[in-house]
């Protein structure tokens, strides 16, 4: 689920993206008008997925294309039709196919009050609730509908006016009966009904998906937090995991930028590299790359001469030496503004080039996490005769993830207000395959968990894990880096400053020095939501 709160004046969004693009035009262009015409009182939640226990006792599966949710007046249960639709004598046909959206949205009413009762024990409805039906391309007076269902109806006529203040009118004038006039529970419960906690397997996907929001709309806003530094040209900010580093570096770069800056974004790993270059146009005087990568361009090497040489450690040394002549000539232009993530990894070698790539009235920011030095390296990092900022507060992982990561850590860490509570780390020891695998078909066959959502995390190259030659495990296939349909394996080196929602760490091993305390602590803060531990049988404890 992404969270979308850009701007005052917009409304709450909860929608999954991957299942936002598969989805019909008729829902895309619904969710548009909604935050066009909605304000920040409502929350719009898109495609919500839920189970309810038939007569017999067996489940079923329900969809709500679009709740809408207001605490002033209550709940809004939208089905979305597009295509072309008919109706004769009360009989509906949508794309040639019989089916009444009325009597659907209505069912689907009927079972989310019953949910809801469930699961905040109350007798009655804590809201108002109502139902209707929308056809975004279609208009009223072209249909025969029945008086009844016409209003209930929200047309293309009827969401290109003030459809927000009808909608009000709207569940106020035709919520259930049985519904209360004031509301018993909080938005809090609300949104803890549809981000459930449990552990029961047709909640724990919906609960991922729904952290993942509450996740975001706590995160820090950087343009805020930097505002107050404006007047340092030269920094240093100290954060815990998931304080928001790269978050602010990328917004420091983009704010150089924006004042005619040419800007250089350095880290240490092309991941990281990758994910923050996406934040800016091709246009903008701003340069994003891993060190050495950005080496490698300076000097003009071709790809074919570096990867002769690309697992060999002299290879950076032999950049390194090479910038330092090209510098010493003139022959690389120093940037206005540069800005350096995860700079506990750069070496004293690599602070030296940064020196010679600055003049004296170069601004510089350096954003750094000391318990994140996987590498030990020296941190001799730059003395601006200012302390650091120190960010100590999480706003990535739950709070489950972050108690944790304080086991790992030597400095303060705290979880920012309204996060969610998830679940507590699972840890398992035995052989790290098959429980691998028992972990993959848990969340991927039961909890509905996408594979795009996991990632499993190692200290060494693959084919060096309990995974070995065979990347079938279970069923499932896992490879090296990001293929579509396969679940991804990274080193925790190379991972560095991205997340997931599922982290899985492989083969850990007390006896092997890449999994000492900041490696765990490294690989772990990449979970947003869920995180295993699989130690290796080898293990004491």
């Amino acid at each position: 689920m992404k969270w979308s709160d850009d701007m005052e004046g917009d409304p709450h969004l909860y929608y999954d993206a991957s299942k936002l693009e598969d989805t019909t035009e008729s829902e895309k262009f619904f969710l548009e008008v909604m935050k066009q015409k909605l304000g920040p009182d409502w929350f719009v939640f898109h495609s919500v997925s839920f189970r309810v226990k038939g007569r017999k006792g067996i489940y079923h599966d329900r969809e709500i294309d679009f709740l809408l949710f207001n605490p002033l007046c209550g709940f809004l249960v939208v089905e979305v039709k597009g295509g072309k639709i008919t109706c004769q004598n009360g009989k509906y046909m949508i794309d040639g196919r019989p089916k009444n959206p009325f009597v659907q949205a209505k069912d689907n009413m009927h079972d989310f009050a019953d949910l809801l009762r469930t699961r905040l024990h109350a007798n009655g409805d804590p809201f108002r609730m109502a139902y209707v039906v929308a056809f975004p391309f279609a208009k009223a007076d072209k249909l025969d509908l029945p008086l009844g269902d016409k209003a209930a109806l929200i047309d293309a006529r009827l969401l290109n006016k003030d459809v927000g203040k009808w909608m009000v009118s709207y569940i106020r004038d035709h919520a259930t009966r049985h519904a209360v006039a004031e509301a018993t529970a909080t938005v809090d419960d609300i949104l803890h009904v549809l981000a459930p906690t449990g552990e029961s397997e047709d909640a724990f996907g919906t609960a991922v998906d729904f952290e993942t929001a509450e996740i975001e709309r706590h995160s820090i806003n950087p343009r805020q937090f930097l505002s107050l530094f404006a007047a340092f040209p030269r920094l240093k900010v100290c954060g815990c995991a998931g304080s928001g580093k790269t978050l602010l570096a990328t917004e420091k770069a983009r704010q150089l930028a924006d004042c005619g800056k040419r800007t250089l974004v350095l880290c240490y790993n092309k991941l990281i590299a990758s994910k923050i270059a996406k934040n800016f146009l091709p246009s903008m005087p701003v340069t994003v790359a891993a060190f050495y990568d950005f080496g490698i361009d300076a000097l003009g090497l071709s790809r074919k001469q570096v990867a002769q040489h690309e697992k060999d450690a002299r290879a950076y040394k032999f950049i390194a030496d090479h910038m330092k002549k090209y510098l010493a000539a003139g022959k690389i232009k120093p940037y206005d503004a540069i800005v350096v993530d995860e700079a506990q990894d750069f070496t004293d070698e690599m602070w030296g080039i940064v020196y010679q790539l600055l003049t004296d009235d170069s601004i510089l920011y350096v954003f750094y996490d000391p318990e994140q030095n996987i590498f030990g390296t020296s941190m001799n990092l730059p003395d601006f005769g200012v302390p650091p900022v120190m960010l100590t507060v999480n706003c990535r992982n739950t709070r489950k993830i972050t108690e944790e990561l304080r086991k790992y850590s030597s400095h303060a860490i705290e979880s920012a207000a309204g996060m969610p509570e998830g679940r507590a780390v699972k840890t398992l020891d035995g052989d790290c395959r098959e429980n691998l695998g028992l972990i993959l078909d848990k969340l991927i066959n039961h909890q509905k968990v996408t594979r795009e959502s996991i990632t499993i995390l190692g200290a060494h190259n693959l084919n060096h894990t309990s995974i070995g030659a065979d990347p079938i495990v279970n069923g499932f296939r896992i490879v090296e880096g990001s293929f579509g349909g396969a679940i991804s394996y990274h080193t925790y080196m190379k991972f560095k400053g991205c997340d997931n929602k599922v982290i899985i760490l492989l083969d850990v091993d007390e006896h092997d020095k890449r999994w000492g305390r900041a490696g765990i602590y490294t690989a772990l803060s990449r979970a947003t939501s869920q995180a295993y531990i699989l130690r290796k049988p080898t293990t004491n404890h």
